[in-house]
């Protein structure tokens, strides 16, 4: 990557329109001028350049990459995994910033947004007859979300009513209308209809890419978590089901709404056999992510679903003996005199003994369920 005179930069990296393509903007730390972009035309030689694209002057590195789409890639959370690993080997400090907080943050900085503590600022992001009302309160950690609604925007609908849903019992500071995609028709008609406070502030939620202070104090939070004036507290970034093979409820869900790091865990019995993750981009069709093979040392597992700061996804497993299925054949043993086959039943499995003349004693079938 062509280096400007600054002496060291901040770097933002985000997705181009083209689905793949990547672009890499570089700020001085010193000032806003010396920058540069460059475009990298595939997923894959990204990553295989991070080394070479970010050079010790480079000293924090902010991705937004959460929607990625590549061809090179399972899925975004696979190329986020395979981005996080090689910046780890070179040890530049990085954050993978999720829609809502880039949304929220990227405002926050665009219109200066100063608060009190406990002062609130509504941010609306407007799509095609939606908005997404998010209330933040400024607290000495940053701003936590602590209202997140969906309302549908009927243009017929009776104003006043369309008011209501929009400010709930809120009475912001601020209010932030923010459009993406086909929602400026939307955002327009909530500013001139419904939002007509004086301190409203409007964009759209292009920032990374035309906001160079936007990138500079994101990356001062990185390396100063005391830096919190525009600092966004992180919600999951997706929506996360974690499903057992045979099964169509979840055993395990976290949604856009849920305060990140946080960890969940189901039990599930072995009959079910594969244990798969997946995930909502935000607010789009499901995808699959993770898969996990049920092990069969056991009658049970625990299985435990971790979501970083980040929104990166982490399954791990305990194994479990249910001690009276394993006691079994030593129960029977003394209290059944008749000696006839028995089957038990725990969870959605079953497990069948038999009496073994040559060993004089109940045993397991070696190609039932017991183990």
């Amino acid at each position: 990557m062509a280096e400007t005179k600054a002496e060291t930069f901040y770097a933002f990296v985000g997705m181009v329109t083209n689905p793949g393509k990547i672009f890499i903007k570089s700020v001085g730390c010193e000032n806003e001028n010396g920058n540069s972009t460059v475009i990298c035309e595939s997923a894959k030689t990204f990553v295989e350049d991070i080394p070479k694209l970010f050079t010790s002057k480079f000293k924090a590195v902010i991705f937004y990459v959460s929607e990625l789409q590549s061809p090179d890639f399972e899925n975004s959370i696979e190329f986020c995994k395979a981005v996080k690993a090689q910046m780890n080997l070179i040890q530049i400090p990085h954050y993978f910033i999720n829609t809502l907080d880039y949304i929220a943050s990227g405002m926050l900085v665009k219109f200066n947004i100063s608060l009190k503590l406990q002062g609130t600022v509504l941010l609306v992001i407007a799509g095609e007859n939606v908005a997404l009302v998010n209330e933040f309160q400024f607290t000495e950690n940053g701003y936590e979300n602590i209202r997140f609604d969906d309302v549908v925007i009927n243009v017929k609908e009776n104003l006043q009513s369309i008011r209501d849903k929009i400010y709930g019992s809120s009475k912001p500071q601020k209010i932030l209308v923010v459009y993406k995609n086909d929602g400026k028709p939307t955002a327009d008609f909530l500013r001139k209809n419904i939002i007509k406070s004086k301190n409203v502030f409007m964009s759209d939620a292009d920032f990374g890419s035309s906001n160079d202070k936007f990138v500079i104090e994101r990356s001062k939070w990185l390396l100063d978590k005391s830096n919190t004036k525009y600092y966004v507290i992180p919600r999951c970034g997706k929506m996360f089901a974690l499903f057992a093979q045979f099964e169509m409820i979840p055993l395990i869900t976290v949604n856009v709404t849920e305060k990140v790091p946080l960890e969940k865990s189901a039990y599930v019995s072995k009959v079910n056999g594969y244990i798969m993750l997946t995930y909502d981009k935000f607010l789009k069709k499901p995808e699959y992510t993770c898969l996990l093979k049920m092990k069969d040392a056991c009658h049970r597992m625990k299985i435990t679903l971790t979501v970083d700061a980040e929104s990166f996804p982490t399954l791990d497993y305990d194994l479990f003996e249910i001690h009276k299925v394993t006691q079994l054949p030593e129960t029977l043993n003394k209290k059944v005199a008749k000696k006839i086959p028995f089957v038990g039943f725990y969870d959605d499995c079953s497990v069948i003994c038999v009496f073994n003349e040559k060993d004089n004693g109940y045993k397991f079938l070696d190609a039932w369920n017991g183990i």
